[in-house]
């Protein structure tokens, strides 16, 4: 070996700073890096086409009477449902909040099951309108507030607590 070596540097997109700058022992190695790091670039824009044409082209599968569930907290676990009531286009649903009913669980303290009461507005929930966006594994949710999301309930009891 002569102790010779080869150095290759890179930029991505119009980044001033080099995304990598290496030095190789041997030239089949740089150009193997090179061809794997433009791959990965590739890899990664077909994977970012490939998400964006599944929002182009998703349709809710909710409709008027579905119930969505929202669970969120952070020492507590406050669970909200909702109602479909429009389906407004392709993935643009309005919503209102409906009441529930909470079961106490014998074995935790201020801890409980709550279900839906379908049809049940709240007297203070008004109308919202809210897109519908495509989930992992077929499924899909809304953002319902900055902190938190439904899904579709799937008919079983969710859990909740709460603090004196």
């Amino acid at each position: 070996m002569d102790g010779s070596r080869f150095y290759a540097m890179g930029y991505t997109g119009s980044s001033s700073r080099p995304a990598f700058n290496y030095s190789f022992r041997t030239r089949g190695r740089m150009e193997d890096y090179i061809t794997e790091y433009f791959q990965g670039i590739k890899s990664r824009q077909d994977r970012k086409n490939q998400e964006a044409e599944k929002k182009r082209s998703f349709v809710t599968t909710l409709k008027p009477g579905d119930i969505i569930a929202e669970s969120w907290g952070y020492d507590q676990t406050n669970v909200n449902f909702y109602q479909v009531i429009e389906v407004n286009g392709k993935n643009m649903i309005t919503i209102r909040e409906i009441a529930a009913t909470i079961t106490e669980s014998g074995n935790m303290s201020m801890s409980g099951r709550t279900v839906p009461l379908p049809g049940e507005f709240l007297k203070d929930s008004v109308p919202m309108r809210k897109k519908v966006l495509p989930g992992l594994s077929n499924g899909e949710y809304i953002n319902i507030r900055s902190y938190s999301s439904g899904h579709l309930w799937d008919g079983s009891p969710m859990f909740c607590s709460w603090y004196g």
